[in-house]
């Protein structure tokens, strides 16, 4: 990702997470990079925010009327200790993760979809479910424009331990984001939804 599309999914993040203290957080170097801006719980939006920078170098064999080009985000409980750095590096491993899966399958995944992982990854989650991310309150959040013909698709990664990954399978992809990710009032809330 060259430096102004970087500076743009920056200020992007910046300007929708409403803070500017993010840290970046650089893989080993390997044949796919992709980066990871780190931003703290603040009052706006109380959970630790975790988001890619450089998926969106890969379009996807795909398309829908968003677009190919994902970047992945991910909320993290307030509770968990980010400034550790083997926490960190799981929850990381986590996001990239499910950004290579579409580069390295090639194959085109968008809001809806889910991964499973073959033997679960080192937090334990069997699986992802990608999502709209309707923690934020302003759905710009969702695409940024990197350039006259380029355009990210800011997607929200769910980690799934492997009774929701369950639930999911039996319920379908619809059912599971009202019943699980955000569901309807009464029903069992997902820690995001417990924050006030």
């Amino acid at each position: 990702m060259n430096v102004s599309a970087i500076q743009k999914l920056t200020r992007h993040y910046d300007k929708y997470f409403g803070q500017t203290d993010s840290v970046v957080l650089h893989p080993v170097e390997g044949e796919i990079h992709i980066d990871c801006v780190l931003y703290k719980p603040s009052k706006a939006y109380p959970f630790w925010k975790l988001a890619t920078i450089g998926c969106s170098d890969y379009a996807l064999n795909g398309n829908n009327s968003l677009g190919n080009r994902n970047e992945y985000m991910l909320f993290i409980d307030p509770a968990v200790d980010m400034n550790d750095g083997e926490t960190a590096g799981k929850y990381y491993d986590l996001l990239v993760a499910t950004a290579r899966y579409a580069i390295e399958e090639n194959t085109f995944i968008s809001y809806g979809h889910s991964i499973q992982f073959a033997e679960g990854d080192s937090l334990g989650a069997a699986g992802v479910f990608i999502e709209l991310p309707q923690a934020i309150n302003d759905s710009g959040i969702l695409r940024c424009k990197l350039s006259l013909f380029k355009k990210a698709i800011c997607l929200q990664v769910i980690p799934l331990d492997k009774q929701a990954l369950e639930l999911l399978l039996k319920v379908g992809n619809e059912e599971f984001a009202y019943t699980y990710a955000y569901p309807e009032e009464g029903e069992r809330e997902h820690w995001l939804c417990k924050l006030p």
